[in-house]
């Protein structure tokens, strides 16, 4: 898998831009890949050089990331980032900088951004991810836009395959990553050693949980693997020990008391799965689900979940999570959110 497969041209490294706008869920995969063959001494994403080998830890001098401080990428954020590209590279040709969720830039940082994109230094690159194109224009006009498609399913086993992963370990990598556009860049670029030991451990950790306990749990994970099997391990116990509205509430309580990350991490896994249901509720003739759903290893637990419940009430759980989600992005009352939110999930 290749940068060129996924927007259809080669890296030319004599012809970098000093600024791209990477649009679409293969924007993840798809920076980690251009910084990695940007920078690697043979021009080829070799993996073993030192810079590939830094690069692989998240531990290169040359490469920063800004992620949203919270619902914003906030101009004090940016004014750090213009003060840091004074000075030149320390081991690479090249400094970059790598902007996640360029849509999240509150007005004023955008408007900083620009007057760098107008006039930066020569040897840096700005690689801006996005889902959309909703960007000053101003910044759009000096950012050469790349419209991505994320990686095919072959595509993946492909990769993981060649990496000494086994079908069974491949097809968890897979339902890991599915919908969730960072989760694949980084499984991409650095999977787990032994997946499906690992999801067992978790999955083992979490039969003695409970409600909040599940939350404390999903609070201190630091994996993917031990992050999804948490979320998806509370979103499936709603429909019986989490019945009682005083039991939603106390959920909702420690939900609300979640970092802005995780709460948004279990509230896609929560989407993902309602998502799924209501495949499920659609198509209930449908041969095979494997390759269709979100939760691939998890068949079996959502058709024993599709007999408690309807395609209404499965459309009504998906608005509800996208709303809710939306809502996020805003100045909402987290905790108000949450237990709205959990009330109308079936």
């Amino acid at each position: 898998m290749t940068l060129k497969s996924l927007w259809g041209q080669p890296l030319q490294p004599g012809r970098i831009a000093h600024a791209y706008l990477l649009v679409g869920e293969g924007a993840a995969w798809a920076a980690q890949a251009f910084v990695m063959q940007l920078l690697c001494e043979s021009g080829q994403a070799c993996g073993q050089c030192l810079h590939c080998q830094k690069l692989r830890h998240d531990s290169h001098p040359d490469v920063r990331r800004v992620s949203r401080s919270g619902k914003r990428i906030g101009i004090d954020q940016v004014r750090e980032l213009q003060k840091d590209a004074r000075y030149p590279p320390l081991e690479a040709s090249r400094k970059i900088y790598v902007l996640e969720e360029a849509e999240s830039l509150s007005p004023e940082a955008a408007n900083s951004l620009l007057k760098i994109l107008e006039d930066p230094p020569e040897y840096i690159v700005f690689l801006l991810l996005a889902r959309s194109l909703q960007l000053l224009p101003t910044i759009l006009s000096r950012c050469q836009v790349l419209k991505l498609r994320p990686p095919s399913d072959d595509e993946l086993r492909e990769n993981w395959q060649a990496q000494g992963y086994s079908p069974e370990e491949i097809e968890y990598l897979l339902a890991l990553a599915r919908g969730a556009p960072r989760r694949l860049a980084q499984l991409l670029v650095d999977p787990p050693k032994e997946p499906l030991k690992r999801r067992d451990e978790a999955r083992q950790a979490l039969n003695a949980l409970k409600g909040t306990q599940l939350i404390e749990f999903l609070a201190q994970a630091e994996d993917w693997i031990s992050q999804r099997e948490a979320a998806l391990q509370l979103w499936t116990q709603l429909k019986g020990s989490a019945s009682k509205p005083h039991e939603r509430l106390e959920l909702a309580q420690a939900l609300s008391k979640l970092d802005a990350e995780k709460l948004e991490f279990a509230l896609q896994e929560a989407l993902r799965w309602y998502r799924d249901l209501l495949l499920l509720a659609k198509i209930p003739s449908a041969a095979s689900y494997k390759h269709s759903v979100f939760n691939g290893d998890r068949l079996e637990e959502l058709q024993a979940h599709r007999a408690s419940i309807d395609e209404r009430k499965a459309q009504q759980a998906v608005e509800a999570l996208e709303r809710a989600l939306q809502a996020l992005q805003g100045n909402a009352n987290v905790q108000l959110l949450v237990e709205s939110l959990l009330f109308r999930l079936p």
